[in-house]
């Protein structure tokens, strides 16, 4: 995908760098709120400013545990997935937790720190106690956390809108592109399957084999015509196309070919982008089996248990010294790209090229139908 702007730059330097200045903004501002700017530098202005930035420093811990937490938790397992009710339940629990948080810090080592610096109490009741000083903490902890947090949320949010229409608008060009391109190359789809079926007619008892592997390579044809216009087809019939091109793979292969396939779930529940897969054996008997002299070899595993769907590739190929299995194939770098494009933070892919196997390890979470 199109590198993203600086400001959203999912780059470990930009990351780090809008964080450090959140914080120095979360740390520094509060401190100089009630502050006037053009006294800063009179006593009263002085001790005013540092009394709030030793404050503001004891209530950072429990505004980084909420802020961090809500981030990276709270959005993207319970607000992103429409869990709301218990997204409110879980941020209510971390609120509580950071006002305890803070009202430890603030009353164990807000007069310590104060004295040290000043040789004053922060707290100039002449009767404060643990429990005064506590309740200060909880209270006043628990609106700093509470604002710090709710704007880092907002951030975050705002970055994941931004994200996903950036995502649109990269697909909405590459989709136009790949419909200008099919104008370009469009056959009619009945012309197409009238010569197939006379084709089919004419050798069905010249040459059984034949007829078969047409009759398959018509079946592929159909579904990537006709049932590949959705932006997602069932699960059970992706399997059941990648099952024909193995078939008609095999057909070429005679009875050379070891084909093991084992599928498990329940695959017609879940919906799947189209021809997301195919490319995947199209690429293991591209450069896996086709190499093999003796005794090809594939086997395949797919199993779909709560949305996660697993799928195994494995074949033989001719032993070689390259290591980097990303080198395999086009149709496997694009596979790689629409993962990214299609689902960001929902998959899982690993490519494996050892001396005499392939191995593609994907896993993928899917929605019901």
């Amino acid at each position: 995908m199109k590198e993203l702007p600086f400001i959203f730059s999912n780059k470990p330097k930009y990351r780090i760098g809008r964080h450090v200045l959140f914080w120095l903004i979360a740390f520094f501002g509060p401190a100089l709120v009630g502050v006037e700017v053009l006294s800063i530098f009179n006593q009263s202005s002085k001790e005013r400013f540092l009394e709030a930035t030793v404050v503001q420093f004891l209530y950072l811990p429990a505004q980084i545990f909420l802020a961090y937490i809500i981030m990276y938790y709270v959005i993207p397992q319970f607000i992103l997935k429409n869990k709301y009710f218990k997204a409110f339940l879980l941020v209510i629990a971390l609120f509580l937790s950071s006002g305890i948080i803070s009202a430890f810090t603030y009353a164990l080592f807000v007069d310590p720190i104060m004295q040290f610096f000043m040789g004053v109490s922060a707290d100039k009741t002449p009767n404060s106690t643990f429990d005064a000083m506590f309740a200060t903490g909880f209270i006043f902890g628990m609106r700093s956390s509470l604002g710090v947090a709710g704007f880092a949320a907002s951030i975050k949010l705002m970055k994941h809108w931004y994200e996903n229409q950036y995502r649109a608008s990269i697909l909405e060009k590459e989709k136009i592109n790949a419909e200008l391109l099919s104008l370009k190359a469009q056959l009619h789809p009945h012309f197409l399957f009238n010569t197939l079926n006379n084709i089919y007619s004419s050798i069905q008892n010249v040459s059984p084999k034949a007829s078969k592997m047409l009759s398959k390579l018509s079946e592929l044809l159909r579904y990537i015509i006709y049932e590949c216009n959705s932006p997602c087809v069932p699960l059970s019939s992706e399997l059941k196309i990648i099952k024909s091109y193995i078939d008609l793979e095999s057909i070429r292969y005679d009875k050379s070919l070891d084909v093991n396939i084992d599928i498990s779930g329940d695959t017609s529940s879940y919906c799947i982008a189209p021809l997301l897969l195919l490319p995947l054996i199209e690429n293991s008997f591209k450069h896996g089996t086709s190499k093999v002299i003796e005794q090809p070899w594939v086997k395949l595993e797919a199993s779909i248990k709560n949305n996660i769907f697993s799928f195994i590739l494995i074949n033989g190929k001719m032993e070689s010294k390259e290591i980097n299995g990303f080198q395999h194939g086009v149709g496997l770098q694009n596979v790689i790209k629409r993962l990214e494009f299609i689902y960001p933070e929902k998959h899982e892919i690993k490519v494996v090229s050892e001396s005499e196997i392939f191995i593609v390890n994907l896993s993928l979470e899917l929605e019901h139908i």
